[in-house]
């Protein structure tokens, strides 16, 4: 297994996001580059030193849960090249929900129920209701493709409608370049960085221009369903918060780095620095 140390990491990963900050300060409104917690990047798997849980880092930056070996087995040939991680590291990436079998690779059923599925995109299953079909689609060996899947995670699955019939497509080849990312749809991360003297935030370069009291590099735009990454890069305790108190970083020391979902309505949002109430910006949820 692979281990990282979080601490060096992060704070490499900062001097190399403000290096690209000052790269972009002659482009008005670039995107900037955001350090992630410990170094991660979407498509890593990770686990604490602590709790065998392992756990996948989507496009949002959230880990999904991959529930049990007969899962993980179905995306990965071995367990290894996991990332280790402190437990306060995993505490701080908030959870985005449980991964599922991989699509066009297994049937599954319910402990206690005689119903088979077939597992295609997304956690979709479609109910095979005939031995006739179920030869037809995976051959005479298709019992041997049934694994049984616990009661405490069926829930995350989706039954849809009707059965699996001849025009359903079941084709293993499309599995085989298939990855979580593709299968969990989840919505990228957008990053607001907190800078000081004179205390700001900045979500594109500052060289945009300011139009009254709203400056451009405090415009953040998120979608729904997707998340909002704060940064610290200042030399003091930070706490961000929603005007109307919807949501709160929580205090933030130096270099901490902290995900918000964004689960509100579309409309724009003003959020300030308990701090500092000088220090403004405006959020903007779209779809």
């Amino acid at each position: 297994m692979q281990t990282k140390t979080g601490g060096v990491l992060i704070s490499s990963v900062f001097l190399i996001a403000a290096l690209v900050f000052l790269a972009f300060s002659s482009s008005a409104s670039a995107e900037l580059t955001f350090p992630s917690i410990a170094g991660l990047d979407p498509g890593d798997r990770v686990k604490t030193a602590e709790d065998s849980a392992v756990y996948y880092i989507g496009n949002d930056e959230r880990r999904y849960r991959i529930p049990d070996e007969q899962t993980y087995y179905t995306w990965y040939e071995r367990f290894s090249g996991i990332d280790i991680i402190t437990p306060e590291e995993m505490g701080a990436i908030p959870l985005g929900g449980v991964v599922t079998y991989k699509p066009y690779e297994r049937l599954i059923k319910q402990d206690g129920v005689s119903t088979v599925y077939a597992v295609m995109e997304h956690g979709n299953i479609i109910p095979i209701r005939s031995q006739a079909g179920a030869e037809d689609h995976f051959g005479l060996d298709w019992p041997g493709l049934v694994d049984t899947i616990p009661n405490m995670l069926w829930g995350t699955y989706t039954i849809t409608n009707g059965n699996l019939g001849p025009g359903d497509k079941w084709d293993p080849e499309l599995s085989k370049n298939y990855k979580i990312l593709d299968d969990l749809k989840a919505k990228s991360v957008a990053g607001v960085m907190l800078y000081e003297d004179p205390n700001r935030f900045a979500a594109t370069d500052e060289s945009g221009d300011c139009e009254e009291d709203s400056c451009q590099h405090n415009i953040v735009t998120v979608e729904q369903g997707g998340t909002l990454k704060f940064a610290n890069f200042t030399s003091e305790t930070v706490t961000v918060r929603e005007e109307m108190n919807l949501w709160t970083t929580g205090p933030m020391s130096p270099e901490d780095i902290k995900i918000v979902p964004i689960t509100w309505e579309l409309g724009e949002y003003y959020f300030y620095a308990d701090e500092d109430p000088d220090m403004y910006g405006q959020l903007i949820i779209t779809e």
